[in-house]
């Protein structure tokens, strides 16, 4: 059972080294949600650590937790062991294929941090480890707070489960408690009524009701279309813990909550300067003499360069077995081109982007499958860019693997070429016919 002391850190505002900083509460209230609304976007962007601060800020109870960007943090940890190492992933994935482990001591927790960053979870590497106190609960409960606009209801949801069970959503719809109000009006006796449908009483009723109200804070607060807390664990003395949870915000949200357009940005540096020009061509290559000649090019053939960005390789200095340098490098390859990508589609002026990749070092259809994973995301997630519609590439690869590479973009719908003259036409020929989105 987690002890009531533990929850009395975890529910103070205190940051632990390491932890991200609070966003800080509003200086006025957020307007509601407009019946016309659209459904908004998916909070799975952002990681694990962030959502919590999130539930942090508003006195929602959270584990004491620390931010592990590399092993060697362990060493100077704050937290008494037993702890939990979670591997901090991108689309709401949190301890599936082995991303999450107990460890007991420090040898251990820095040996499992090593395995945990080499670790590839659906395509992608931790952005970083959190450590988080260990803990164990009697039961585990389930709560969403789901706006809809179009029909001036806000509806309560809770389900309960066993502990194993991490109160997962259930399959079906009767085993979920429901309670639906009016949505400008959130009613402290209709979440008592949640509370006890679960069977609540005494203490741990009136801690549901209490987090329940601040979900209904966070909810306005951030732009909220819902918010998800699952699972909440729960103590027979009446404590609680938000160990995990889901978030959708309204369409306008990143417009009007300039916090929140700060951590959807938060990603790794490209490694050098987005330089931007007067032109509608995004241009993206792997080494800045390169990206120049591209740009050159791309004057000669009639078109002009909106900017343009080169993807630097990262660089390993650190003495380590080859295979896991190559896994590091590789991680940081994707992640320089994944923002290099986005710092692009983000610009007004970028109606296409035209990637010139050489492959000098590297294999191209490792490249390749970066950029069709972005391509997949910028197309669930195009209004995060202010966009009614993705930016369209344009791949010009050559080198290692170029043909295979070549081969897994063109099965995904996008022009990909052997030579820069091939790119360079493809390319204004789609600009010209394109508006900016």
């Amino acid at each position: 059972m987690i002890s009531s002391q533990n929850f009395r850190v975890a529910s103070s505002n205190k940051i632990l080294p390491g932890s991200a900083q609070p966003l800080g509460m509003p200086t006025r209230p957020v307007p509601g949600l407009g019946a016309n609304e659209a459904p908004g976007f998916d909070g799975s962007d952002l990681l694990e650590h962030q959502m919590k601060q999130m539930f942090r800020d508003v006195g929602i109870p959270v584990l004491p937790s620390q931010l592990i960007a590399k092993p060697q943090d362990l060493k100077r940890l704050s937290l008494p062991y037993p702890i939990v190492l979670k591997s901090q992933v991108h689309g709401g994935v949190r301890d599936v294929a082995g991303g999450l482990a107990k460890v007991t001591n420090p040898i251990d927790a820095i040996a499992t941090s090593h395995r945990l960053f080499d670790t590839e979870i659906r395509g992608a590497y931790p952005a970083a480890l959190l450590a988080e106190a260990f803990y164990t609960a009697d039961c585990h409960i389930g709560l969403r707070i789901d706006t809809r606009p179009e029909q001036c209801q806000l509806i309560l949801r809770g389900w309960r489960s066993a502990p194993a069970q991490k109160a997962a959503q259930p399959a079906d719809e009767h085993h979920t408690c429901k309670v639906v109000l009016n949505k400008d009006a959130f009613s402290l006796a209709e979440a008592r009524h949640l509370g006890e449908q679960l069977g609540l009483q005494g203490a741990s009723l009136e801690t549901l009701v209490s987090i329940l109200e601040k979900m209904h804070v966070l909810l306005e607060w951030l732009d909220m279309r819902t918010l998800t807390i699952s699972p909440l664990a729960l103590a027979a003395d009446g404590s609680a813990m938000a160990l995990d949870g889901r978030i959708r915000f309204t369409e306008t949200a990143l417009e009007r909550q300039p916090q929140l357009k700060k951590l959807f940005s938060s990603k790794p540096e490209t490694g050098s300067p987005l330089v931007q020009l007067e032109g509608n061509i995004g241009i993206l290559s792997n080494s800045m003499g390169l990206a120049m000649t591209t740009v050159d090019s791309l004057k000669r053939g009639g078109g002009r360069a909106a900017a343009f960005v080169s993807v630097q390789e990262p660089q390993n200095s650190v003495a380590q077995p080859a295979t896991r340098r190559a896994r590091l490098q590789l991680r940081d390859r994707q992640a320089r081109l994944n923002q290099a990508l986005e710092n692009l589609a983000r610009l007004k002026t970028v109606k296409l982007i035209l990637i010139n990749w050489t492959g000098l070092t590297g294999s191209c259809q490792e490249v390749a499958e970066t950029i069709v994973s972005y391509f997949y995301l910028a197309n669930q997630h195009v209004h995060l860019r202010g966009r009614s519609q993705p930016v369209p590439l344009v791949v010009r690869l050559a080198g290692k693997d170029a043909k295979v590479g070549r081969s897994l973009l063109r099965e995904v719908g996008i022009v990909a070429v052997e030579s820069l003259e091939e790119a360079i036409a493809e390319g204004i020929g789609l600009a010209k016919v394109r508006k900016v989105a």
